[in-house]
């Protein structure tokens, strides 16, 4: 019984881990989360202006990278990341969070376009972007 129980427990647990990427349920949304690495993930030193802990500047720099990245998409949704689309200059937190973010980006759009096509896609890019494509 014992045993039994413990295999259970053991499935169970490695049903609700997080699963690859690839294997996630994805709804057609830019919605997504920012998980920050253990490093960064400290507050302020200071009471000082806002903004200024490493995990402020590592989520503030995945969105810039996540939009960035999603933005060329709405542009062309056939937009290959090229050698320095990826890079960015700050704090190590910024640099590390703007990759990120631009990675993420990118493996979400292409679980999209894998699951609702590029017309759908790209449509839900553009009424997300709406003018801001023009510039």
């Amino acid at each position: 019984m014992k045993y039994v129980l413990l295999v259970s427990l053991i499935v169970l647990a490695g049903c609700t881990t997080g699963m690859p990427a690839r294997k996630q349920e994805a709804r057609l949304t830019l919605e997504h989360s920012v998980v920050t690495p253990e490093k960064y993930q400290i507050g302020r030193t200071t009471p000082s202006f806002a903004g200024t802990s490493p995990a402020a500047r590592y989520v503030e720099a995945h969105e810039r990278g996540w939009w960035a990245c999603l933005k060329n998409y709405a542009k062309d949704i056939e937009y290959q990341l090229g050698p320095g689309d990826h890079t960015s200059s700050g704090w190590p937190a910024e640099v590390d969070g703007f990759q990120a973010g631009v990675f993420a980006a990118r493996d979400h759009m292409e679980l999209l376009i894998e699951r609702y096509g590029s017309k759908k896609t790209h449509r839900l890019l553009v009424d997300t972007f709406g003018k801001e494509l023009e510039k």
